[in-house]
């Protein structure tokens, strides 16, 4: 590729076997190919075999001529070949790290993952009696997320989130507060513990904000068994992975009344729903079970 054809290489064989050299951190040093040169002539036959002293290029002499590629010219052409060899592994060692980083990217989903878990237990004050169990397998960004309830208000929808970047853990009792008389804890009540919605466990299509009551895409059902494969953002997949993200699942029958009443009044995040609609159900911490077994 350089400008001057004397600064070339004079064959694909010493440019291969120089790059070959550099990415061993070798230095070859011995004499340059020889190629023919001038313009091409037809051949009426075979052409005779070279006598063998013209295979190797004979030493130049005392101020004579230096032959083309001799490396002779101050050293510019020699240096340009073992530059533009180094330049050349260089490519190729940036091309392997590529390939390196795009197979373990998190965009992957082959091998075991990350596994963190989460016991699924009843939110004070909110007169649940059901129970669960979720579970996120991690690859990079991408989570499979599985989660089993029982207990809960059938044939009603049961928006079920992520939340994190809070304190990673579900409300406590203190958390509750009187709406029309009735001491409950709100989704908003929950938020400074559990934090805001990370990702949206839907049954298909969006899993944003935008679906966080999606009423219509989130199982109808007291007793849940879900699993899907979802992209999260990469804060989300480290919350998971510093304990502070936090599986819920919304929802409560406070008056046992069979569906979703006004009971507790409206809900603070939609005033189109009742606030045992949204109201968190069950919760629990997603943690890596082989750091809970250490601690332990």
């Amino acid at each position: 590729m350089a400008k001057r054809p004397d600064d070339r290489y004079l064959s694909a064989g010493d440019l291969a076997r120089d790059a070959s050299a550099a990415l061993t951190g070798a230095r070859y040093g011995g004499p340059q190919s020889m190629v023919a040169t001038g313009e091409a002539r037809p051949s009426s036959g075979v052409a005779p075999a070279a006598p063998e002293s013209a295979l190797a290029a004979p030493p130049p002499e005392s101020g004579g001529p230096t032959p083309p590629g001799a490396g002779h010219d101050g050293g510019r052409g020699g240096r340009r070949r073992y530059l533009w060899a180094g330049l050349g592994a260089a490519v190729l060692v940036a091309a392997i790290v590529v390939a390196v980083v795009v197979l373990t990217s998190g965009g992957s989903t082959s091998g075991p993952g990350q596994l963190f878990e989460a016991v699924l237990r009843p939110v004070p004050d909110n007169h649940v009696t059901g129970s669960g169990t979720a579970a996120v397998t991690l690859h990079g960004d991408m989570a499979t997320v599985t989660v089993d309830a029982t207990g809960l208000l059938s044939n009603a929808s049961h928006p079920m989130h992520i939340h994190a970047f809070g304190e990673g853990i579900c409300p406590p009792p203190s958390a509750g507060k009187l709406y029309n008389g009735h001491l409950a804890i709100s989704t908003t009540d929950g938020l400074k513990y559990y934090g805001p919605m990370a990702a949206a466990l839907t049954l298909s299509g969006d899993t944003g904000m935008g679906s966080m009551l999606a009423f219509s895409r989130y199982p109808s059902t007291g007793d849940i068994h879900y699993q899907r494969t979802i992209q999260i953002t990469t804060a989300a997949a480290d919350a998971i992975r510093n304990g502070n993200a936090v599986v819920v699942i919304h929802g409560i029958d406070y008056d046992h009344s069979g569906h979703y009443d006004m009971v507790l009044n409206r809900s603070e995040l939609d005033s189109a729903v009742s606030q045992d609609a949204t109201a968190p159900a069950l919760c629990g911490t997603l943690l890596n079970p082989q750091s809970v077994g250490e601690s332990g």
